[in-house]
């Protein structure tokens, strides 16, 4: 009977320690799964591809911390792009990163190989030179520049349409030089556009579009905070002579595009004629009866990438 009672008061406290071990136990995993899925969703928003992140603990301190990306979008990345914009993030996560943080990408070998094999004529054409020139918010008046190091330039893709947001996780991620000129060759982006493009349903106006299943996307511009991957400017393509305006645009097939609609308060009529598949520039002519919209089947010369910085 003793050793009865000996067993019942020896296995209780043990039974309630184990059960609040696995309680805790319980507490730490769902934490860690939610901070990972909080940080994973971070990181894919801000660069467009797909992250895997991983880290371990030692004895309370964070001593190994790793993120590997996959995707197609990472052909367009480069280390540094990688670093830069994935530092940040991992920052706002963790108080105290470890000494070296661990950054790769996975990608599928084969896939590249037969790309590689493909004999693609390379056309000069969509090699891109151009200058970041920094204005005011009207447009057009010069204003002091950003530091270079203090933004980076983001071309994402909108798919079916001018304006909006973006649709998919492709883009293009051209690097500013001390000079604030740039080059990103569309070449490169032709198999991204491909898959990214939409069927043309314009929110612009009433439009008429032929043939009805005509497919194209925007290639977008935007100016970020190195660190924050905040918007740090509103964007747009020129001439930085005679100050027309461009839009840059990917086109699946010959069609048109015509309507009219409202921009910037006038009336804007468009024609778009469309030759062939490609990437072409939309150009936009004011006058004083309004604002009309062409293709232009070459890029446009002086071309530079105004940036009207926002002030917080």
């Amino acid at each position: 009977m003793k050793g009865r009672n000996l067993t019942v008061l020896l296995c209780a406290p043990f039974v309630l320690l184990s059960c609040d071990a696995i309680n805790t136990l319980q507490d730490t995993l769902a934490k860690q799964q939610q901070k990972h899925i909080a940080l994973r969703q971070d990181l894919e928003q801000a660069l467009g591809v797909t992250a895997h992140p991983s880290w371990e603990w030692t004895n309370g301190r964070l001593t190994e911390l790793s993120v590997s990306f996959s995707g197609k979008e990472i052909d367009f990345m480069s280390i540094a792009d990688l670093r830069d914009a994935t530092l940040p993030i991992l920052a706002e996560h963790f108080k105290d990163l470890p000494e070296v943080v661990y950054l790769s990408a996975a990608f599928e070998p084969e896939e590249y190989i037969a790309r590689d094999a493909k004999e693609v004529p390379h056309n000069p054409g969509l090699v891109i030179n151009a200058r970041v020139h920094f204005v005011q918010d009207d447009g057009h008046m010069s204003r002091e520049a950003l530091p270079v190091e203090a933004f980076v330039l983001w071309f994402p893709f909108i798919g079916g349409d001018l304006y909006g947001s973006p649709t998919t996780g492709d883009f293009i991620r051209p690097r500013v030089a001390a000079d604030y000129s740039f080059s990103f060759d569309l070449n490169n982006a032709l198999a991204a556009a491909k898959r990214s493009v939409k069927v043309a349903a314009w929110s612009y106006g009433q439009s008429e579009i032929k043939p009805a299943d005509l497919k194209m996307l925007r290639v977008a511009t935007f100016a970020l905070n190195r660190k924050t991957v905040k918007r740090v400017a509103y964007t747009g393509w020129r001439n930085g002579e005679t100050g027309e305006s461009f839009v840059l645009a990917y086109f699946d097939r010959a069609g048109t595009i015509s309507g009219s609609g409202s921009f910037k308060g006038h009336q804007t009529e468009y024609r778009l004629d469309v030759p062939s598949d490609g990437f072409y520039w939309l150009q936009y002519e004011e006058s004083s009866t309004g604002t009309a919209v062409s293709v232009r089947t070459a890029k446009p010369e002086n071309l530079v990438l105004t940036l009207a910085p926002l002030d917080y």
